[in-house]
């Protein structure tokens, strides 16, 4: 089995047995994580001995069967486990993480890592984390909160088709230094529908990743980010029936936003809220906070033409 010593992703340094979707070379001072692949089987009973586990979230199929389970133990930690992509067993400071992935192909694993362990263990080293994409588009990050179906990912894979490089595509883990909201990359794994991806043009689409498999979406993974960044913008995507013209207008109502787009709902612990509260304070002094109202007919690539042009106003 692989080791690693050193490779990051959300704002964590992994070490012990190998993780996929991790970045190298990043020199930035992080918080340590310790890793130990075992197979699905021990950590199941390894939790059965936890005193008095709780589901705190928890998706089902159509049929009724569970797929997707979080549950939390004060002494063992938390549990992440979803049908056919793994099992992680985390500690509760999110130092330790034991890893039991699906055999085949590698993009099944990486999918529950970065969309529920990896944003668990860094909101628990003290980080916010919320939902939202982030390209740097100009040297400058720009962050993508959209509700779903709104076009997050396509958007997000047209800036990179149009210059940008790929930062993080769902968790945005957001920190603070000096005053200032910095974001730390997220890890190697793109997530765009197969439409959007077949609507850009063939020789721009090596530009968002390597195509490494399929469900209802393409799983790309692009080179990931060398580094944290300070956040230079954060886009509201809201699609409008009722406007003729995309529009970009002032961000309003800023803490309720940053609360309603934050990630890990069952993570309601007092100090987080304050971190929030924080964090939504930092926002609104530092960074560019719009409302990117979508007219009906604006597709994935002229939105993302239009963020680009704005970015360039920024100076």
């Amino acid at each position: 089995m692989n080791k690693i010593e050193g490779d990051c992703a959300v704002g964590l340094r992994f070490t012990g047995d190998a993780l996929p979707g991790l970045i190298a070379g990043i020199d930035d001072e992080l918080p340590r994580v310790s890793v130990a692949r075992a197979v699905e089987a021990e950590l199941d009973e390894r939790w059965s001995d936890a005193a008095s586990p709780e589901v705190v979230f928890a998706r089902n199929y159509a049929d009724g069967r569970p797929f997707l389970r979080i549950e939390s133990d004060e002494a063992a930690g938390y549990r992440v486990w979803a049908d056919g992509y793994g099992t992680h067993l985390i500690a509760g400071d999110g130092a330790k993480c034991s890893s039991a992935f699906p055999d085949d192909p590698a993009w099944r694993g990486l999918r529950l890592l970065a969309a529920q362990a990896m944003p668990l263990m860094t909101a628990l080293h003290g980080r916010e984390v919320m939902h939202g994409a982030g390209v740097v588009v100009a040297d400058k990050l720009v962050g993508l909160v959209a509700a779903s179906g709104t076009g997050k990912s396509a958007t997000a894979a047209n800036l990179m088709a149009q210059g940008g490089r790929f930062f993080a595509d769902d968790v945005l883990p957001l920190d603070l230094a000096d005053g200032s909201v910095i974001v730390h990359p997220g890890t190697r794994l793109a997530n765009v529908h197969e439409r959007d991806f077949d609507a850009i043009a063939p020789d721009l689409r090596g530009n968002i990743g390597v195509p490494m498999g399929q469900t209802d979406k393409l799983h790309l993974q692009p080179a990931g980010f060398p580094g944290a960044r300070p956040l230079a913008a954060l886009v509201f995507l809201e699609r409008r029936p009722d406007t003729t013209e995309t529009t970009l207008e002032p961000l309003e109502d800023v803490p309720r936003r940053l609360l309603g787009n934050a990630f890990l709902p069952y993570l309601a612990l007092p100090a987080r809220l304050a971190r929030q509260l924080e964090i939504a304070a930092a926002l609104e002094k530092t960074v560019r906070l719009v409302r990117l109202r979508v007219a009906p007919g604006d597709g994935p690539s002229s939105v993302a033409a239009r963020i680009v042009e704005w970015v360039h106003t920024l100076g």
